[in-house]
């Protein structure tokens, strides 16, 4: 079988992918057949296993491709960081959901988050696992910067700062999915008081020493 040009194939790949999301969001994930994304693609089903093999593939790569959508937002905050770390870290904490459920569907979290807690073999689990590593990541560099500015103690650990603001996160998150609120109703209800709890006696005031 002769192999469309990579331009071609990337354009089909993103329809398709498309398709899925769309597909994924009014049915739920577990009713839509591959044979229902070709025929909302315009595709063959052929067509659609020759790129992805899997729903679970093409469900990995709407993740990744929403996760590279989502880096610029996040690049920019970190770049005008409040100058409050309570109000930085509430006010990321809020981009994160939102981005969460802007880019992806209730439905989709919730395998997601279930892979993750309960099937540590899977690539939905590694793809997880790729996501929190990233925010990891921002955290530290986010945290680093408040010590640097004398706006958190010298002897908090950053790296165990960072993983609690991460479980706290992804708690936060589950109980959004599996509630009817919204991610503003919910940040409000169960994250802000959490991230605050989680910093309170960390924080210098300004002015006084670290």
């Amino acid at each position: 079988m002769t192999t469309p040009p990579r331009s071609s194939r990337n354009h089909k790949e993103s329809e398709v992918l498309d398709a899925a999301e769309l597909l994924f969001q009014t049915q739920g994930y577990e009713s839509t057949k591959i044979e229902a994304i070709a025929v909302e693609a315009s595709v063959a089903s052929a067509t659609v296993y020759n790129y992805f093999e899997t729903k679970n593939n093409i469900f990995l790569s709407i993740i990744l491709r929403h996760l590279e959508a989502a880096l610029p937002e996040r690049r920019r905050f970190m770049r005008a960081l409040p100058d409050d770390p309570v109000a930085g870290i509430i006010a990321f904490e809020n981009m994160l959901a939102e981005q969460a459920l802007r880019f992806l569907g209730r439905d989709s979290w919730k395998i997601i988050l279930t892979a993750k807690l309960l099937d540590d073999q899977s690539a939905a689990h590694r793809t997880a696992r790729r996501l929190d590593t990233l925010i990891y990541k921002q955290y530290i560099r986010i945290l680093t910067r408040y010590r640097n500015m004398g706006r958190i103690d010298d002897d908090v650990d950053i790296a165990l700062l960072a993983s609690l603001l991460i479980d706290v996160g992804n708690a936060v998150l589950a109980r959004i999915v599996v509630s009817a609120h919204t991610v503003a109703e919910g940040m409000k209800l169960w994250g802000d008081p959490s991230v605050r709890m989680v910093l309170r006696g960390l924080i210098v005031e300004p002015g006084k020493p670290a």
